[in-house]
């Protein structure tokens, strides 16, 4: 890529050029006709003339915009990755306890306005200004991500049951004057961000969750043997027993961040040793996986930090080069059941640090599989620049991979694989990464029944529970 990267806005017939023009020099040519080949990035403002092969990176690509123009297809989508979607009787106005218009690029809040029931307009606020508009942007940031936009406007509100739900998507939105200042300026730094680097400080941590099954095959809360917080604890997850108080049913490993996913291993083995000793009983079992037990989803969360900001084409990386290879191993039936409402694509949440990615289910069934999942995971945040495949830009993906149905995807995950296996830090990890590889290829999966404890090989003693 060259140093000063080529732009060409490829902008919609009736729209006024956005960015005031040519957004302060970072737009090198615009107009409403296919711009030919050879440009470094392609910016779709709801224009799709043309082949997204115009250019090596393209922002709001063809058939994403393709499904988020088409109001059923895009409501469908949403609803489909677990989001509510209402709809209006009189052109979309619809009864709204809060609205909200979150203006986004690239995981990035370019501007969040607010309107009061019963109001005309918006009032520009923060995102930071209440826990409910934190997580309108949230869920502005979702919705477009769901579509496989880069970039658009998303009515987001508060429905008359208090829950929030997408009203509209819109990915060419009129951004002139200062609101087009703040999306050029979210445009120069993704254009600062283009340039090929390997992350080589990344640290990975981890939580892991797992529960805790009792001699009779029923569930018995982690609070009853974890405390709250600590390297060992329980998950905030509680629900409320019949004598008024609460249970916490979720346990939850934290060992501390470590830039080797072998000593994060170690880690987690000492740390389930210590959850042992906190409850000693041989007539117990600890369950991981998907869904140990129904209605309770538990999840292999992988923290980040060194990466900088979370961009979409990060989260793409995750779920296309590290989620694809974990969903092969998955249980299908629990995995469908957890999904779309826990570990949907793309989950990610923003911790101190940097980011905790929560799409996969918990690998802490082995010590071979949480290996092979965090060392893949470093291997794809070193060289997420490099990885440009986006398996998930194709509908029906997400569709067979929220449904449980793994067939569409063997085929894809060899050419994952042998993509990954050209990268330096492969090499490093690869005797960490083979063993998931070989159990993709012979299509087999994890065991969810197991008792981890066994297959950590952690010496259980012979204490019986009676609780």
């Amino acid at each position: 890529m060259s140093a000063v990267p080529s732009v060409f806005l490829l902008r919609s017939p009736t729209m006024e050029p956005p960015f005031g023009g040519r957004g302060d020099g970072l737009i090198t040519a615009e107009g409403i006709v296919n711009p030919g080949p050879h440009w470094d990035v392609l910016i779709r403002w709801g224009n799709l003339d043309g082949d997204d092969r115009a250019a090596r990176r393209v922002l709001n690509r063809r058939s994403a915009l393709a499904v988020a123009l088409d109001q059923e297809r895009a409501a469908e989508l949403l609803a489909r990755a677990g989001l509510r979607v209402e709809r209006g009787s009189d052109g979309g106005r619809v009864r709204a306890r809060q609205h909200y218009r979150v203006h986004a690029f690239d995981f990035q809040l370019v501007s969040l306005g607010q309107r009061e029931p019963g109001r005309y307009g918006f009032q520009e606020i923060a995102g930071d200004s209440s826990r409910l508009a934190d997580k309108a942007v949230r869920y502005a940031y979702r919705a477009l991500y769901a579509l496989g936009l880069d970039f658009g406007a998303v009515d987001v509100v508060v429905n008359s049951r208090g829950k929030l739900a997408v009203l509209n998507v819109d990915p060419r939105p009129s951004v002139g004057g200062r609101l087009g200042e703040r999306y050029a300026a979210c445009l120069r730094q993704y254009l600062d961000e283009l340039a090929p680097a390997l992350y080589s400080n990344v640290k990975l941590g981890a939580d892991p969750e797992f529960m805790v099954q009792g001699e009779n095959g029923q569930m018995v809360p982690a609070s009853r043997f974890f405390p709250t917080a600590g390297s060992v604890g329980c998950d905030a997850i509680f629900i409320r027993t019949p004598q008024g108080g609460i249970s916490r049913p979720l346990g939850e490993l934290r060992p501390p961040p470590s830039d080797s996913p072998d000593e994060l291993v170690r880690s987690l083995r000492r740390l389930l040793a210590r959850a042992v000793a906190l409850a000693p009983y041989a007539n117990l079992q600890f369950r991981a996986g998907s869904l140990p037990f129904a209605g309770f989803p538990i999840g292999g969360h992988i923290h980040f930090s060194g990466l900088g900001r979370v961009s979409g084409q990060l989260l793409r990386a995750l779920d296309t080069y590290l989620m694809i290879p974990l969903f092969l191993v998955e249980d299908p039936t629990t995995a469908r059941l957890r999904r779309p409402r826990y570990g949907f694509l793309g989950d990610q949440r923003p911790q101190p640090h940097g980011f905790e990615y929560r799409t996969p289910a918990s690998w802490l069934i082995s010590p071979r599989m949480a290996r092979a999942a965090l060392a893949l995971a470093k291997v794809v945040a070193v060289h997420h620049r490099q990885l440009m495949r986006d398996a998930f830009i194709d509908v029906d993906l997400v569709g067979h991979f929220y449904a449980g149905d793994k067939e569409p995807f063997y085929p894809l995950a060899a050419a994952i694989f042998s993509e990954l296996s050209e990268l330096s830090v492969y090499q490093k990890y690869a005797a960490e990464i083979e063993p998931l590889r070989r159990m993709v290829e012979r299509r087999r999966q994890w065991n969810e029944s197991v008792d981890i404890r066994r297959t950590w090989k952690i010496p259980i003693p012979q204490q019986t529970y009676n609780g």
